[in-house]
């Protein structure tokens, strides 16, 4: 079966979540970096389990002043403890609520960079691959498009019965979506 995933950055304080909530699928929700509140996070993640949807970390350089859409250079120890700090924030709020956090979608200015910057892209990847994250599972699917095409990162696929496979990030996300198999992603 095949469906469209209907999207929206919530927990901005810009929108109104709750009508929003009641039409889309996923919401790339917003961890405190560059708008939201604790409050906000809870409220969002309370109502996207009683409705069935998906919750997505919408992670961001610490940059309230302009709403994450000012370009930092932001060493990259330092951005996977901050991405690791909003998505460990909104993790524990989504469980409370009975839901995870499903996928990473950087916004702004770290989306942006992590387009054009290997070394940026990685550390957010290298975070997500390693497990220290938890639930989530995966980049949103905008970002790995993107990232595989000008970075060329490519992961390593451990798929059933111990093959190996060499695939973009855009790979990896269509065999989750369509196959429904949960491979083991690592950096390659």
């Amino acid at each position: 079966m095949r469906y469209v995933d209907l999207n929206a950055d919530l927990g901005e304080e810009v929108t109104d979540d709750a009508a929003l909530l009641g039409v889309v699928t996923s919401a790339n929700l917003a961890c405190g970096y560059h708008a939201g509140s604790v409050a906000i996070m809870r409220a969002v993640c309370d109502e996207a389990a009683r409705l069935g949807v998906s919750i997505g970390a919408q992670v961001s350089y610490a940059d309230r002043e302009h709403f994450g859409r000012r370009p930092l250079d932001v060493a990259p120890d330092t951005l996977r403890e901050q991405v690791a700090d909003q998505v460990g924030t909104l993790a524990a709020i989504a469980r409370a609520a009975g839901t995870t956090v499903r996928y990473l979608k950087p916004h702004g200015a770290l989306y942006h960079r992590t387009a054009t910057d290997a070394e940026q892209a990685q550390a957010v990847i290298d975070l997500i691959a390693s497990g220290e994250i938890g639930d989530v599972e995966h980049l949103a699917l905008e970002m790995c498009i993107p990232l595989a095409m000008r970075n060329d990162i490519r992961w390593k696929l451990d798929l059933a019965g111990g093959a190996m496979m060499d695939v973009g990030c855009y790979t990896i996300s269509m065999l989750r979506h369509y196959a429904g198999s949960e491979p083991t992603v690592r950096s390659a």
